[in-house]
């Protein structure tokens, strides 16, 4: 499997500019993005569990498209799934019929922001005093954004006593022991969720999705599927342009 060292190295090599090695990442990752969506890659494939209130659903963490949505009724093999609007079945009158769903936007609230001590290369961001603020277990599993990066992160877990937050990927940012941090931050996905009589659902939903790649950040971060000859493909078609 590939590393963002190999494939520095491997570019660096073909080529040969010192001057534009600020460029490589932004090749690599760009090309690792673009092969993500050829495939339904099993390392990237997620499962999400959710009771929706009023139909309305929200993107879990690195989330990227859709493969599967359905009612959860605690099986192991759900049966009554949620269609696109455009792709509803009909019944034999040709009425519209089964649970559906439509895009509905991206959440506007600002979230809650924290503030603590990152490290280059951590999974962790820990409380500076005490009696800071700082998230809770109920926090656990929703979206992250840390000031200065462009990606957004999942947090894995919340410790009030030990004043530690956990995530993934790891943070690819300089340390800083004012390292800010939103917890739910705005701009995650939506949608409303109907069921067959064409009313708001509310219930346990079971998302089965695919999961948008972490970005790569540095050198022992791994690529998460197996496709080098295509991902250098990629890049080689970047660097050529």
């Amino acid at each position: 499997m590939e590393t963002l060292g190999s494939l520095r190295e491997w570019v660096q090599g073909i080529v040969e500019d010192d001057s534009i090695a600020d460029t490589y990442d932004l090749w690599i990752n760009n090309a690792v993005k673009q092969v993500e969506k050829m495939y339904p890659w099993g390392a990237l494939r997620g499962e999400h569990s959710v009771t929706v209130a009023s139909g309305a659903l929200t993107q879990p963490p690195l989330f990227r498209t859709i493969n599967m949505l359905w009612k959860d009724d605690g099986t192991t093999t759900p049966t009554v799934r949620f269609y696109k609007h455009s792709a509803r079945p009909r019944g034999e009158a040709t009425r519209l019929i089964g649970h559906w769903y439509i895009p509905n936007g991206f959440t506007t609230t600002a979230g809650t922001a924290y503030s603590g001590t990152s490290t280059e290369g951590s999974q962790r961001i820990t409380r500076n005093n005490p009696g800071d603020d700082w998230p809770t277990d109920a926090d656990e599993g929703k979206q992250m954004s840390i000031a200065g990066r462009p990606e957004r992160y999942e947090i894995t877990d919340v410790d009030d006593t030990a004043g530690t937050i956990d995530f993934y990927p790891a943070f690819g940012g300089e340390g800083s022991t004012s390292q800010g941090f939103v917890v739910d931050p705005p701009g995650q996905r939506q949608w409303l969720l109907y069921d067959e009589a064409d009313a708001l659902y509310s219930g346990d939903v079971l998302l089965e999705y695919q999961k948008s790649h972490p970005v790569l950040s540095l050198d022992d971060d791994l690529v998460l599927f197996d496709a080098s000859e295509t991902i250098r493909l990629m890049i080689l078609q970047q660097a050529h342009r």
